[in-house]
């Protein structure tokens, strides 16, 4: 199947200010992260796993790059960071707290060892079982993959290919949604795929999920949306499941390169909610023959400092323009 492919473009243009400032402020409306939570991605061309800042989209690397694990297009994780991602060349483990990525074997189907299937979105159940979307020689299929042998056994065969797979811990759901963002209730059981909704406010879906609260974080693109813009920078996203509506945090970032582009197809959220609070100090009892005055308590409070900051113009001439093509191959 074809996957994102990214085209550099040697054509000068001048940074338009009023364009670019789509991407400055993280509305507010955009729900925070739970305490405790994580969220991990892959950069594509490298394999190299990173922690993303829910609010600002900031990139922290974790360990080193994969070697060999480049278009990694399917995360997913438990509550200690161990789970799984699939690209390219089939099922490989992952280790979020370490940033290692270590391959297992292709993905091939159950009973026909010599198919090796191409999968795009992986969901890690609570009870460990690994379902995957992946496309065939003649159609997409969802269904399991198992862990040790990378053995593929089909669940759903009339449905999309889904470039995400994610359950909604609030109601248990298995929801998938394809590039073109139209989102399914997925029941394995009965072997069905429903159309329950589209997302809109994004150019395309590449992988997403859910946090303790039920809402859901999507990789996707932003600057231009909608639009013939070149500014097609792969971006941070909310969505209400409610409403199927994305809330735009801001563009993947680097302290040290700041906004460029990237190709993240892979998004996973874990980690559980940890109290915060620091515990309370035992007051030590003197001895009884020994009269201690009780001291008043003293300090002084301080408020939080308001922070300041300053947008820096950008000018001149040579911003090299960036556009993503794709196939939009079973687009929905």
């Amino acid at each position: 199947m074809s996957r994102r492919t990214a085209i550099l473009l040697s054509l000068p243009v001048v940074v338009v200010l009023s364009a670019l400032s789509l991407t400055v402020a993280a509305p507010a409306s955009a729900a925070p992260l739970p305490d405790g939570a994580t969220i991990s991605v892959v950069r594509a061309a490298s394999g190299q796993v990173y922690d993303v800042d829910p609010t600002t989209a900031v990139m922290q690397t974790v360990g080193a790059p994969n070697p060999g694990a480049e278009s990694i297009s399917g995360l997913d994780a438990d509550d200690t960071g161990a789970g799984w991602a699939v690209g390219a060349q089939g099922l490989y483990s992952a280790d979020l707290v370490t940033g290692v990525l270590t391959f297992v074997a292709p993905v091939t189907l159950l009973d026909d060892p010599e198919q090796q299937l191409d999968c795009q979105s992986l969901d890690l159940s609570p009870s460990g079982i690994l379902m995957a979307s992946c496309e065939g020689v003649e159609s997409s299929v969802t269904g399991t993959i198992d862990t040790s042998t990378g053995a593929f056994t089909t669940l759903v065969d009339e449905a999309p290919l889904f470039y995400s797979l994610a359950t909604n811990p609030v109601d248990g759901v298995l929801y998938g949604l394809t590039l073109g963002g139209a989102a399914y209730k997925v029941d394995s059981a009965s072997n069905a795929a429903t159309l329950v909704g589209q997302i809109s406010e994004t150019n395309g879906t590449y992988d997403a999920d859910f946090d303790s609260a039920g809402q859901l974080w999507l990789t996707s693109e932003a600057g231009g949306v909608g639009s013939m813009s070149v500014f097609h920078l792969d971006s941070l996203f909310t969505v209400d499941p409610a409403t199927w509506k994305a809330t735009f945090i801001r563009q993947f970032t680097k302290p040290e390169f700041g906004t460029e582009f990237r190709a993240i197809d892979s998004l996973s959220v874990w980690g559980t909610t940890t109290s915060t609070s620091v515990p309370d100090t035992e007051t030590p009892v003197a001895p009884a023959d020994v009269s201690v005055p009780k001291l008043a308590d003293s300090g002084l409070d301080t408020g939080p400092l308001a922070l300041a900051g300053g947008l820096a113009l950008m000018l001149g001439l040579g911003l090299v323009a960036l556009r993503r093509v794709r196939r939009w191959r079973g687009y929905r």
